[in-house]
């Protein structure tokens, strides 16, 4: 009889070992809000964002004019593939100041030293092929919020201002 309870006793304390270590290397992924709280990371950039406007780089205030969530609005696309390092931007439907045979742009993209996101791109649509852009991500409720440090893939939206006093606005579900 002592011989069956020991098996029993052995048994169940192999199957809660087995058990918990199943449980430890079947880990979930992080949320976006939790791989953005640190700022600029693959993680972090990796998915689909939404371009929902255009805003003062100061005041993070969305133009009325280049509101992409409007009514009648769709926003563009900023899609970055975290396994083969590649970056397509979509333009929010609507945008007419630049010439839609430049779009989608696309390339591969890195994060450099200091934090700025490294972008080499492979279309016409802006003049040079290697950019260096610091990015700004704050998590705010149930989305993580995106902008850079200048405007950059909307530039001509905005011919009357110098492009570092604008910036563009890109959100993700934090989930």
């Amino acid at each position: 009889m002592k011989n069956k309870v020991f098996i029993a006793l052995a048994a169940a304390v192999a199957m809660s070992a087995l058990t918990a270590c199943g449980d430890s290397s079947g880990s979930s992924e992080p949320s976006k809000a939790e791989a953005c709280a640190q700022g600029i990371s693959e993680d972090c950039l990796a998915g689909t964002w939404s371009l929902i406007g255009l805003a003062n780089k100061n005041t993070g205030d969305i133009y009325p004019y280049a509101d992409y969530k409007q009514a009648g609005k769709q926003p563009g696309k900023l899609i970055f593939d975290k396994e083969k390092k590649k970056f397509e931007m979509d333009l929010p439907v609507g945008v007419s100041t630049v010439d839609p045979n430049d779009y989608p742009i696309y390339g591969d993209w890195s994060i450099a030293e200091g934090g700025k996101l490294h972008l080499h791109m492979m279309t016409t649509a802006i003049e040079g092929f290697n950019f260096d852009l610091t990015p700004v991500i704050k998590v705010e409720g149930n989305i993580v919020r995106m902008t850079f440090d200048r405007l950059f893939f909307l530039a001509p939206e905005i011919d009357d201002s110098p492009a570092n006093v604008n910036t563009e606005v890109y959100t993700i579900s934090a989930e």
